[in-house]
């Protein structure tokens, strides 16, 4: 890719990023919720136990968060949500540009104004994912779902980025950390482990 398309890719994505970032950030629940939220506040302030499973990989990141120089606790572990949510907003982008590069691809020689389309529809649906009914609830509170959306988007895109270097005989690493991370996080949410099958296809 040209560096002027490179820098226009990039800026894009850090535009997809940040902007998602921004309002996630604004509208983010200032106190405790109501469900599960207040337990995973309350959890990751004093390393507890949640209900079954436990999440136990969420409480020790929660408590990082709950230790940052900002805002009060329920702030802290909430905007944890926001920022793995704007994280597999910005990684929806990067699968979704590669997918439409694959499909034009396919018609021959990819052009300039293909590579401008394959960032619109990328933006396009990493906007639609960030700004759904549910992705949204668990983007502003404290919820185990919007880290386990960022693992299981990230690994497709690990797996994504290892299929490109199959021909050069490289990029095995790129899967085994998808692997590892899907297995890892298993302690934020079992449901992580639902994109195994995708990576293995």
């Amino acid at each position: 890719m040209p560096a002027s398309l490179r820098k226009g890719y990039l800026a894009v994505a850090a535009f997809v990023f940040l902007s998602t970032l921004a309002v996630y950030t604004a509208c983010v629940t200032p106190s405790i919720p109501f469900w599960d939220s207040g337990e995973f506040i309350a959890t990751s302030h004093v390393l507890g136990i949640p209900h079954p499973p436990g999440t136990p990989l969420y409480v020790l990141i929660g408590r990082l968060f709950a230790m940052l120089p900002f805002g009060n606790v329920e702030f802290q572990v909430n905007w944890l949500s926001a920022l793995a949510s704007a994280l597999a907003v910005l990684f929806t982008f990067l699968v979704s540009v590669r997918f439409m590069r694959i499909v034009q691809a396919k018609k021959g020689e990819r052009t300039t104004s293909d590579e401008i389309i394959a960032w619109t529809c990328g933006a396009v649906a990493a906007f639609f994912v960030a700004f759904s009914n549910t992705f949204w609830q668990s983007a502003i509170e404290a919820e185990v779902y919007s880290l386990s959306s960022m693992v299981q988007i990230m690994a497709v895109y690990l797996a994504l980025r290892w299929w490109e270097e199959l021909g050069n005989n490289g990029g095995d690493g790129r899967l085994l950390l998808a692997w590892y991370l899907m297995c890892l996080c298993i302690g934020i949410h079992l449901g992580t482990f639902l994109v195994a099958p995708a990576v293995v296809l």
